[in-house]
């Protein structure tokens, strides 16, 4: 302390004390850095005032000012690690970082703080996939989630599947505990890490048919057929007759199965041949009055005919009411037998090779003929109606 060593000059007006007996001196009124404290050395007119800066965050030593009254200061901007500063407050005004206050009274000044919001980490996501799944759906509550979080498996077998296993795999391979549901879905813990989720469904058609085996190329569809409530065997037999052909009649049963179950109510057919004590009359009488099927002519419907492949593609086109006349006959050409096809079947060929329909009859030389003319079989039948129904030409329960 120099203040009476005789070796300051009249120009030194400040004294800055920095603590632990650390002093420098100013000839103008310098900035206090925390725990400074400032005295004006000159005599003033009247008692000297103080400005006291406390810090208010219980770690940094308040700046003290003696000084003369009317003193003008400039308040500074302190920083504290997680607050943001609001200002100097007298406990009545506030006054910001860099303002010029007037010292006319001896006052603390408190800083304010606000704290910080405080980020939230996002916990890690996990990958939740399935594997390649066949004759079935899985759906997932969650593709992504975090440790500890509750995934719901929904599994939805296709008609006449049912489901065989279901497991959750972790990242190394090892299967997770699962839960099934009061609602019949499925839930597991998410862990942390990736997880698969593997489905496989059994077959679950009970095959009615003794000449029906999984051999057969028609299996699937006279399945699905079946499964659909659209073809059944042989009354009081259990023979489907795949082989036979099939005849107007039953292609009229067929086709109201899909498009008018439950209607009866139709009026009689005017054939003559359309027997109304029959078992075949409400499923006729249905088709005529539809438009679906047209008889030979107003007397004749053709009960006990057969029907053969073009004729049968005509009956699915009249179902849908199908422009046949836009699809291109040249879709034909890709068999070899095409010349075979009537002329008036021509576009209706065209159009059910084009829409899916028809694929074809595969030969010995691998080949595909159309064979048009040919009567059609109930198992070419089951497969021509699963065809349209798998794209999208009928729909199934309309």
């Amino acid at each position: 302390d120099l203040r009476n060593s005789g070796y300051l000059t009249d120009e030194v007006q400040y004294q800055v004390d920095h603590g632990a007996g650390t002093f420098s001196y100013a000839k103008t009124l310098p900035a206090a850095q925390p725990g400074d404290t400032i005295t004006y050395l000159k005599e003033t007119e009247g008692n000297p005032v103080t400005l006291t800066l406390d810090y208010n965050d219980g770690a940094i030593a308040n700046s003290t000012y003696t000084v003369a009254s009317g003193t003008e200061i400039t308040l500074p901007a302190p920083t504290r690690a997680g607050y943001t500063f609001k200002g100097w407050s007298d406990g009545t005004n506030t006054y910001g970082a860099g303002a010029s206050y007037g010292v006319k009274a001896t006052v603390t000044l408190t800083a304010q703080w606000s704290a910080n919001a405080t980020p939230v980490p996002t916990p890690e996501q996990f990958d939740v996939a399935v594997a390649d799944v066949q004759n079935g759906a899985v759906e997932l509550s969650a593709k992504t989630a975090k440790e500890g979080q509750k995934v719901t498996v929904t599994v939805t077998p296709d008609l006449g599947w049912e489901l065989a296993q279901l497991t959750v795999a972790d990242e190394d391979g090892d299967a997770l505990e699962l839960t099934e549901n009061a609602d019949g879905t499925y839930s597991f813990t998410m862990p942390a890490g990736d997880v698969t989720v593997h489905a496989s469904f059994a077959d679950a058609w009970e095959n009615p048919f003794t000449d029906v085996s999984g051999e057969d190329w028609f299996y699937g569809e006279v399945r699905m057929a079946n499964l659909l409530d659209l073809m059944k065997g042989y009354d009081d037999t259990t023979l489907f007759g795949p082989d036979d052909g099939l005849m107007r009649e039953q292609a009229a049963t067929v086709m109201w199965n899909l498009m008018g179950a439950g209607d009866v109510s139709r009026p009689e057919a005017p054939q003559a041949d359309v027997d109304q004590s029959q078992w075949y009359a409400p499923y006729v009488n249905w088709a005529v009055d539809s438009k679906v099927m047209d008889g030979y002519s107003e007397d004749d419907f053709g009960v006990g005919d057969s029907l053969t492949r073009e004729q049968f593609a005509a009956v699915v086109a009249k179902a849908v009411g199908a422009d046949v006349d836009s699809a291109d006959q040249a879709a034909l050409g890709a068999f070899p037998d095409a010349d075979g096809v009537s002329g008036w079947a021509r576009a209706t060929m065209a159009w059910a090779v084009e829409a899916g329909v028809l694929n074809g009859v595969g030969t010995e030389d691998g080949s595909r003929e159309l064979q048009a003319t040919r009567e059609l079989t109930r198992a070419e039948m089951a497969t021509m109606m699963v065809n349209a129904i798998e794209v999208g030409v009928l729909d199934f329960g309309a």
